[in-house]
């Protein structure tokens, strides 16, 4: 499924990308004319952050945000996309993500996985797991500002030279 080292980094903002997009799409007072996203009014951002540093990279969004059932159900689930059978227009959502891996393969690359999320009804709710486990450890009721989900992947020392250097010879030479 992936050819590219990098997919898993493509995978996380797609994800995060499409939870900026459904807020909008589920938002009543959101005047929606037609199927494709360009055309729709919206101001969110993604973030995208890096630390050689403290070996973390950090995709974040102000989407929909995770309840503990979501997380359950799609995040920590492989080939199960959330967004399969959305639909609350006359259009199904037009998600960029479709086969719901993209969080899965995140594994195979960090150390240790955090995800902060809140919903617009659902206090926050932090959720760890470690590349060498089957079990998440999560936090319900925790402070948090907004609405939507970050993701912070923290990479052992060596992947994240070796990998980000290549990632950036690998945009030059293109």
């Amino acid at each position: 499924v992936y050819t590219n080292e990098f997919d898993y980094i493509r995978e996380l903002i797609q994800n995060a990308i499409d939870a900026t997009l459904l807020k909008i799409y589920l938002d009543d007072k959101e005047n929606i004319e037609y199927q494709s996203p360009r055309s729709w009014h919206c101001n969110d951002k993604v973030m995208i952050a890096y630390s050689q540093k403290e070996g973390t990279l950090w995709v974040e969004d102000y989407g929909t945000g995770m309840n503990e059932n979501e997380l359950s159900n799609y995040l920590f689930k492989t080939a199960n996309s959330g967004y399969k059978y959305m639909k609350k227009r006359e259009f199904m959502f037009p998600a960029i993500a479709k086969f719901g891996i993209g969080f899965v393969a995140c594994l195979t690359k960090a150390d240790k996985i955090q995800i902060l999320t809140q919903t617009q009804s659902d206090n926050g709710i932090n959720a760890e797991i470690e590349s060498k486990s089957t079990i998440a450890f999560i936090e319900k009721n925790i402070q948090r500002a907004w609405q939507g989900t970050t993701v912070i992947l923290h990479f052992p020392a060596l992947v994240i030279y070796c990998s980000f250097h290549n990632l950036h010879l690998q945009f030059h030479q293109g």
